[in-house]
């Protein structure tokens, strides 16, 4: 008889039946009963409820502490829960790195109690930092107090939070006051152009009134304007005569040039 060998759907169908068997058996061993296969339903009565879902790609995973349960079309088709010795490993490691975490916590609490004491008592028989504005201190007790919390020092920033609010409102008095120095001395700059400007109103009103004045009262006299005198140089003789007489003069000395020209000829 000659055997057939197996195709791979059979190879596939075995291998997934023995790993779900082996998930089953390897969980029953450890009192969880849950296998594939149940519904949600179900997995909620061996288990409890669960503390979360998620939906995701037509799956459903359902969130324990110890673990996940994948659901596929509402029945289970993979799970992943510790069981009751793993999860009291667990819990022993957290419990055990709790309690490093809080001695660590105890030490660094210790070491920061010690420096924030030194450099408090380092501050305050400090001469320099207590001439330092209470602006600045406040500023230094504030980080003193995010980098050492558990040193008290309560009273001292609360006496320098009033120093601050002293010199805050004195500084804003001064301000105010200089303020004020400066709207009354723009006040009496004002006052002052306004004066000049008022003299030099007057001055102006007063050189008109003298100039109407001049130009009303003052007595007008009446100048003979003189007659052009021409001056004819001849010869002999300067004649000085008026402008009425100029014609008969300039006729006459023509007479006497033509007939002194016919005694030469």
């Amino acid at each position: 008889m000659v055997s057939q060998a197996p195709n791979k759907k059979d190879i596939m169908n075995k291998t997934t039946l023995l790993l779900f068997a082996g998930l089953s058996v390897s969980y029953s061993l450890y009192g969880i009963q849950i296998q594939t296969g149940m519904t949600k339903a179900e997995v909620r009565s061996a288990i409890g409820t669960e503390q979360g879902s998620i939906e995701m790609s037509g799956k459903t995973i359902l969130m324990y502490d110890n673990g996940e349960v994948t659901l596929e079309e509402g029945v289970v088709v993979r799970h992943a829960l510790k069981s009751s010795e793993e999860m009291e490993a667990r819990e022993a490691r957290r419990l055990r790195h709790q309690a490093e975490w809080q001695e660590r916590q105890a030490m660094l609490r210790e070491k920061r109690i010690k420096e924030g004491s030194q450099i408090l008592e380092d501050r305050l028989q400090s001469a320099a930092f207590r001439s330092l504005p209470a602006r600045d201190q406040v500023r230094f007790w504030r980080n003193f107090q995010e980098r050492f919390p558990e040193v008290d020092i309560s009273e001292h920033l609360t006496l320098a939070l009033s120093l601050h609010q002293s010199e805050a409102a004195e500084i804003e008095r001064q301000n105010e006051l200089r303020r004020l120095r400066s709207r009354v001395a723009a006040a009496e700059a004002s006052a002052q152009r306004a004066e000049e400007s008022a003299r030099r109103a007057q001055r102006e009103a007063e050189a008109r009134e003298s100039a109407l004045r001049y130009r009303y009262t003052t007595p007008f006299y009446a100048v003979p304007v003189p007659r052009p005198i021409t001056v004819i140089h001849t010869g002999r003789h300067q004649v000085e005569c008026k402008a009425t007489e100029l014609r008969k003069f300039q006729n006459q000395h023509r007479n006497q040039v033509v007939h002194r020209q016919n005694n030469w000829q």
